[in-house]
């Protein structure tokens, strides 16, 4: 119980900033706007994926899991952002290296209960749209001592409202995976950007090849 409240005081700390704690710059930096960055998740070792409890700023009652796309198969354990507690750990189960990971958040609402996942694709009859909206925010997570607690890994933030009215805050139920890479998947326009930029650079090389053939 005294543990308890401590780390609930610990938590605390962490949302509004105290001077014992610095400011969480890992967390998503443009709120408001989508994240327009997606991912795909892997595990690094054969073993256990440990999440670890970070916190929440959200009114609706969240739960996140693990699928194991590789295995086929679910933890069976989720995290809620209504009864955990600050660094609480979670066993999402056994992976092998290199097995592809999918990370879904389950939404209650007090009316519905819906599903939203790391692959923005899974989202659309969530979010009313094709594709569907990215409901994940993931960065690498290195420890310190200003979190106590928690290893380093990879942290998750999950946004829970529909695309239509979302904030896209990313905090409405958060937590930090070890044993787990994450890699950013580029956006579209950047591979269009990346394209036309190739396509330059070749089109350049041919025309200084001719000049040089001509000379």
């Amino acid at each position: 119980m005294k543990r308890n409240l401590i780390l609930n005081i610990v938590a605390a700390s962490l949302f509004f900033g105290t001077a014992a704690f610095a400011d969480p710059i890992f967390y998503y930096q443009n709120p408001g706007t989508e994240n327009p960055t997606t991912y795909t998740f892997t595990a690094t070792a054969t073993g256990s994926v440990t999440a670890y409890y970070f916190g929440m700023a959200a009114a609706y009652t969240d739960q996140i899991g693990m699928i194991n796309l590789t295995a086929n198969t679910s933890n069976g354990v989720t995290v809620s952002n209504q009864t955990s507690t600050y660094c609480e750990q979670f066993n999402f189960g056994n992976v092998n290296q290199g097995d592809t990971l999918l990370f879904y958040m389950t939404v209650n609402n007090g009316a519905t209960v819906s599903t939203v996942y790391s692959d923005p694709s899974l989202n659309a009859s969530y979010d009313g749209t094709t594709p569907g909206a990215n409901h994940v925010y993931a960065t690498n997570y290195v420890a310190t001592p200003d979190y106590l607690y928690i290893p380093s890994g990879v942290f998750l933030g999950f946004e829970d409202e529909p695309a239509s009215f979302a904030d896209f805050n990313y905090t409405d139920d958060m937590i930090v995976v070890t044993d787990v890479t994450m890699t950013p998947v580029p956006e579209p326009g950047t591979l269009a950007l990346f394209g036309i930029c190739m396509f330059g650079f070749v089109f350049w090389g041919k025309r200084r090849m001719e000049t040089n053939c001509l000379i």
